[in-house]
C-alpha cells in the first residue's frame, strides 16, 4: 500500500498520472484494504476462546484460509509454500475457533520446524473416513523422533530454544481435540513429518462437549 501511494504521489508531482495507472492503484489499495480486514478478523477471532461458543458444522476451506492469511507474512519470509486439498464443500462439526487454533498452531510450529531445510513445504489434507474426518498437516521434514513423541503432547514439554516456546501449544491442540471426541497424533509411517488430527463427522460429542 505505501509502495502503490508512493507511486501515485510521484506521478502526480510529476504530471505523469494517467486514468489508467490511477485505477490500476486504487484497484490494488482496495484489494489491500480487503485482505487488511480479513486478516484483522482472523486474529480477532482466534485469539477469543472460543470454548463456550455453540457446535455447528462448518466449511474447513474456509478456516484454513483464514488461518493461511494470519501466517501468510511469516509464510513468505520464511519461503515456505503452503497449499491445501480440501474440497470446498466439505464440512466439519464443532467450534470452528477451537478447531482453528490447532491448525493455526500445527501450521506455525511447522513453518518453525522446517525454516533451515532446503525443501520447504506445508501440505494440509483432509478426507472423511467412515464417522470421522481426517486432517493432516505434512510438512517436508523427515519426521519425529520417537522418544520426543512419547512426550509431544505433554504440558510445557518443548524442543525449541529458552525463551521460544513454552510447550503449551500441542498440549491444548490436544485437549481441544479429545474435547471435541477425537484425537491428535502423529503419523510415525509417514517419511515426512505429519500430524493428524481425526474428529467425528456428526454432532456425537455434542452431550460431551456440553458438558
Amino acid at each position: 500500500m505505501s509502495g502503490a501511494l508512493q507511486s501515485l504521489d510521484r506521478q502526480a508531482t510529476t504530471g505523469s498520472l494517467t486514468v489508467d495507472s490511477l485505477l490500476s492503484k486504487i484497484s490494488l489499495l482496495n484489494k489491500c484494504t480487503n485482505r487488511i480486514q480479513k486478516i484483522v478478523k482472523g486474529l480477532k477471532r482466534q485469539v477469543r476462546q472460543g470454548d463456550r461458543d455453540p457446535l455447528d458444522s462448518f466449511k474447513l476451506s474456509e478456516v484454513i484460509e483464514e488461518v493461511s492469511m494470519i501466517l501468510g507474512f511469516k509464510l513468505k519470509e520464511n519461503h515456505v509454500s503452503l497449499t491445501a486439498e480440501i474440497a470446498n464443500d466439505l464440512l466439519i462439526y464443532g467450534r470452528s475457533i477451537q478447531l482453528g487454533q490447532i491448525l493455526l498452531n500445527l501450521i506455525n510450529n511447522s513453518i518453525e520446524a522446517i525454516e533451515s531445510n532446503s525443501e520447504k513445504w506445508i501440505k494440509v489434507s483432509a478426507i472423511k473416513k467412515g464417522t470421522i474426518t481426517e486432517i493432516r498437516v505434512m510438512d517436508s521434514g523427515t519426521g519425529i523422533p520417537k522418544e520426543i513423541i512419547e512426550k509431544i503432547m505433554q504440558p510445557f514439554f518443548t524442543t525449541k530454544g529458552v525463551d521460544v516456546g513454552t510447550g503449551m501449544g500441542l498440549s491444548i491442540c490436544d485437549k481441544i481435540a479429545k474435547e471435541h471426541g477425537g484425537s491428535l497424533v502423529v503419523d510415525q509411517t509417514c517419511a515426512n513429518t505429519c500430524f493428524v488430527l481425526c474428529l467425528p463427522n456428526e454432532n456425537v460429542s455434542a452431550e460431551h462437549l456440553a458438558s
